[in-house]
């Protein structure tokens, strides 16, 4: 009897435990997401091509990474995605969600403004996806908009997902478009127009001075959430009246900005981010490789991203596949921020890291993929030794160059620029195509330099006593690009340093030629409703550090100008690098007032955090050239980084100085400076 209890009771448990996991495998999320790519629209649409295929690897690579399956990734590409083909897509995606189910759509093509048809917009217009069999122009009788996919469209599609997958799922959607904007030189590739979609004779209310009141958000977060529907975040690529540029990712492929941005903020974060400190990540990302573009969010940014279940960047990586017992493939690659040179050592399985244990064997990296990584080993490993863990040791950072482009009158400058060139690594001269750079000269008048964003550079006035100082003017500015650029990128995070940057802005008195706080405001009045912080020339700030992490740090603060300007905001004045120091769970408000004045655009203040005090002062207002003595050396590893990007000489790529993961953390407060 004794025995038939134990086995009853055995038979309970095990059918109670079926019942439960059946009931978590009933209610377990899927992750879902739908591609969307539309780049070689048909001859005769109006559309320029577009890079937009290039964004499926960035995307598919990022969000394997964080648990969707190829079964539920569905792509679909330019001549498969056609208005019918979207809709018929989406419709079938809702049909397979379930209640809390966590669902991705991605867009990336053109858009454009449309003519409203019901009279929901108070500008007029709705915003549209640009499918592929949908044209530029309204040609009455034959074309009248009914292929492109309009905001409410859209919206009713997305609002079907969210009442499947219910409260407790979740809809993300990416657009990687743009509806609007001014017009350019043509230098580098955007998505979107300043061409507006609409019959003849059609008069939109006078609303606003500005192209679009919605800014590039296609109208698809509009309305209420019902409480039984799943909340919905929606990125887009930027603000009202900007066009959306493309860039290029580290493999020299162009990609849209805002799919790269996304994909590289995902795949790098240190803990389960939630979608405001995720869109504050692909804000900084974009404000290197789009200077111009202000990203937007909407929808309900508090909560974690995929429910908290995302990846995060790894303490260490694993062996994907072994080529030889000296060469092996690692799980992780320029998505992770890898790059060529980046040195690494291999443990046994669970070794702490910071420990004394002596590495199986070190090894460089050699070249990279979007997930994954070739590693050379000094060392050969066999058998078990195989299992090994690899922990970066040294981490390096890849530098592009910036492409440029000769519209020069003058056939001796231009033949002084050539040669010139050759001797400038990180610039790369281009005759055709999209470019970073133009140096456009009219017959009798100086050169101009322009960024791909008509951005136009000043130039110093001793710049033009000969042609000599023109064309060390011009290549140093066109350098210079470069390093903001690249500088702009770099983040880092050190076990322990972890400081963040406040902006706080004030209001000040003036008592003769003293100027005071008067109050100090909440952040949250400088922002932009979007996502974004805005400060207008003439308004006033402070700046707050907080250290929360375990160590104590020093830190210095770089500030990157958007006409790619770069100077030193701390240490200020005469006060040592050791007086900027903050305790692990303090924090200091820095007495500095700060004005904020022209140029216009997207400022960037990088805070670098350190276990030792660091002085950039003589490094960067010597313009990388310090004595050989005293305390002007850089010791510190992101000191010579920093030194070596100055340089305008040597080999494009991987830096060949590295970062040690202990040596410094990095990150960045990005605002745009607007005119009053």
């Amino acid at each position: 009897m004794k025995h038939l209890l134990i086995l009853l009771a055995s038979l309970t448990f095990l059918s109670h435990l079926a019942a439960l996991t059946q009931a978590q495998n009933a209610v377990a999320p899927t992750k879902h997401a739908l591609i969307i790519a539309v780049g070689a629209y048909p001859d005769g649409s109006g559309w320029s091509p577009i890079n937009s295929v290039n964004d499926v690897s960035l995307i598919k690579t990022a969000l394997q990474r964080q648990g969707f399956q190829e079964a539920n990734i569905q792509v679909l590409t330019d001549a498969a995605a056609t208005k019918s083909g979207i809709v018929a897509a989406l419709s079938g995606l809702s049909a397979r969600v379930k209640a809390n189910d966590v669902i991705v759509f991605h867009y990336s093509g053109h858009g454009q403004q449309i003519a409203d048809d019901n009279g929901d917009e108070t500008d007029g217009y709705d915003e549209a996806l640009v499918p592929y069999n949908a044209a530029i122009r309204f040609e009455p009788g034959k074309y009248e908009g009914q292929h492109h996919l309009r905001d409410d469209e859209l919206g009713n599609l997305l609002g079907a997902l969210r009442q499947k997958a219910g409260p407790k799922g979740e809809v993300l959607a990416v657009l990687d478009a743009c509806h609007s904007g001014t017009g350019t030189r043509g230098l580098a590739r955007h998505r979107g127009t300043q061409q507006v979609f609409a019959p003849p004779g059609y008069k939109a209310p006078s609303v606003t001075a500005q192209t679009c009141v919605e800014g590039c958000t296609f109208g698809v977060s509009e309305g209420s959430v019902a409480s039984a529907q799943a909340p919905l975040v929606c990125f887009f690529g930027a603000g009202p009246s900007q066009l959306n540029f493309e860039t290029t990712d580290t493999h020299g492929n162009c990609v849209g900005s805002l799919s790269l941005a996304f994909s590289n903020a995902l795949s790098t974060a240190a803990t389960a981010p939630t979608y405001e400190s995720l869109f504050d990540r692909i804000k900084s990302e974009m404000a290197a490789t789009a200077p111009t573009q202000s990203p937007q969010v909407e929808g309900t940014t508090n909560g974690r991203v995929f429910q908290g279940r995302t990846v995060t960047l790894p303490a260490h990586y694993k062996p994907l596949s072994w080529i030889s017992d000296r060469e092996l493939t690692i799980n992780g690659g320029s998505l992770q921020g890898l790059c060529e040179n980046t040195t690494v050592a291999l443990y046994p399985p669970d070794t702490e890291v910071g420990s004394a244990t002596h590495p199986l064997a070190t090894g460089r990296i050699t070249s990279t993929l979007l997930g994954s990584a070739t590693i050379q080993l000094n060392q050969p490993l066999t058998g078990n030794a195989r299992q090994a863990w690899v922990l970066v040791t040294s981490r390096h950072f890849r530098r592009s160059a910036v492409s440029l482009r000769l519209n020069v009158a003058d056939a001796s400058l231009k033949s002084h620029l050539r040669d010139s060139l050759q001797r400038r690594p990180f610039i790369k001269p281009v005759d055709s195509g999209p470019v970073d750079l133009l140096v456009e000269q009219q017959a009798g008048k100086p050169p101009r330099l322009i960024t791909s964003h008509d951005q136009v550079i000043d130039l110093p006035e001793a710049s033009f006593v000969n042609q000599g100082a023109t064309v060390q003017a011009l290549l140093n500015a066109a350098a210079s690009v470069s390093q903001t650029k690249y500088i702009r990128q770099l983040t880092a995070q050190a076990p322990g340093l972890e400081v963040v940057l406040e902006l706080v802005p004030i209001t000040v008195k003036k008592e003769g030629n003293v100027v005071r706080v008067d109050q100090r405001l909440l952040p949250a009045v400088k922002s932009n409703g979007s996502g974004g912080t805005v400060y207008y020339a003439g308004d006033y700030m402070q700046l707050k550090v907080t250290n929360e992490g375990r160590k104590k740090a020093y830190f210095t603060i770089l500030d990157i100008q958007p006409d790619n300007q770069m100077t030193v905001l701390i240490p200020s004045g005469a006060l040592p690098a050791a007086d900027y120091l903050v305790e692990p769970g303090k924090s200091i408000l820095l007495p500095n007032i700060l004005r904020i004045g022209q140029p216009y655009g997207q400022e960037m203040f990088k805070i670098i955090a350190s276990a030792e005090p660091m002085d950039l002062r003589p490094l960067v207002n010597g313009h990388g050239q310090v004595q050989s003595r005293g305390s002007d050396v850089p010791t510190n590893p992101f000191a010579a980084l920093l030194r070596e990007s100055y340089q305008r000489t040597g080999s494009r790529g991987a830096t060949s100085v590295g970062l040690p993961p202990e040596s410094v953390s990095i990150s960045e407060q990005v605002f745009q400076i607007a005119k009053p």
